[in-house]
């Protein structure tokens, strides 16, 4: 997902990976580096660039990130609780 503004030149790239618990750093490193050069080009063009990486692991696990990424676009502490809540549960739940 990209979310940007035209106005103050501001772009976030956001992409989830749900991986299993003990591969979430390793998740975001690599989420991290393939749009390294996307950021920088933007960077180029007068763009800042925001990459986040979310990692919601298949267990239900809601890795720091995707908070990180929800206090970054400033949902108010009652709704990211819940929207932790629903993102683990979603992960838990077979298809």
């Amino acid at each position: 997902m990209v979310l940007w503004s035209p106005t103050t030149k501001l772009a976030y790239v956001v992409e989830l990976t749900v991986p299993w618990e003990d591969g979430v750093e390793e998740a975001y490193e690599r989420k991290k580096n393939k749009y390294s050069d996307l950021a920088a080009e933007a960077s180029q063009n007068g763009w800042k660039t925001n990459i986040f990486p979310v990692e919601v692991g298949c267990r239900g696990f809601v890795a720091t990130s995707t908070t990180g990424l929800l206090r970054k676009i400033r949902v108010k502490v009652r709704s990211l609780q819940q929207a932790i809540k629903s993102m683990s549960s979603a992960a838990e739940k077979k298809q």
